[in-house]
């Protein structure tokens, strides 16, 4: 029930954003499916959080497979999230319609710290980097510092998430 809810609902809101053709932030073909996708990745994330705050709650041991299992999946996803929007920006800069000089400015002042630093640099990239060592090199990095590697990759990609939330729906409403 949960999946095919998220699926809905961030399908239509990612839709009802696209569909403003009069909101350059918005107006994009992409949209459903970054709302989709970021919803995948905040859900995996998520996840890991939940299964490591509430293993160390209970005071139970965290199956380090299981864990390496999650962040795989979380990598991946990230990966192909971080690619989506990456082509967004491109797009978006080839065909740099009246909109993107708004755009740019946007991502350059206003929402500098929101979208460059916190969704951009903290929510994609240093988890992008950690959770791909995790990958490359997973079997001569101690468990511990695995799971904090973990922890950190999943706490920073949530309040990415929440970055890209602010920056789509308040940055879009900042310059009209």
């Amino acid at each position: 029930v949960g999946i095919p809810s998220a699926f809905l609902l961030h399908g239509y809101v990612g839709f009802i954003f696209g569909s403003v053709k009069a909101n350059p932030w918005w107006g994009n073909v992409l949209m459903p499916i970054i709302f989709i996708l970021s919803a995948i990745v905040s859900g995996i994330a998520m996840c890991v959080l939940n299964y490591m705050v509430l293993s160390w709650i209970r005071q139970k041991r965290i199956d380090m497979r299981c864990l390496d299992v999650m962040g795989m999946f979380l990598f991946y996803a990230l990966v192909v999230d971080a690619a989506i929007e990456t082509l967004d920006w491109i797009h978006r800069a080839f065909s740099a319609e009246e909109g993107f000089q708004i755009l740019e400015y946007m991502a350059r002042e206003k929402l500098f710290y929101t979208l460059r630093l916190g969704q951009l640099m903290m929510g994609t990239v240093v988890p992008l980097v950690l959770l791909g060592l995790l990958q490359l090199i997973r079997t001569k990095i101690p468990d511990l510092a695995r799971k904090r590697m973990y922890f950190a990759s999943a706490a920073l990609i949530v309040t990415g998430v929440l970055a890209m939330r602010w920056n789509v729906v308040i940055g879009g409403q900042l310059f009209s």
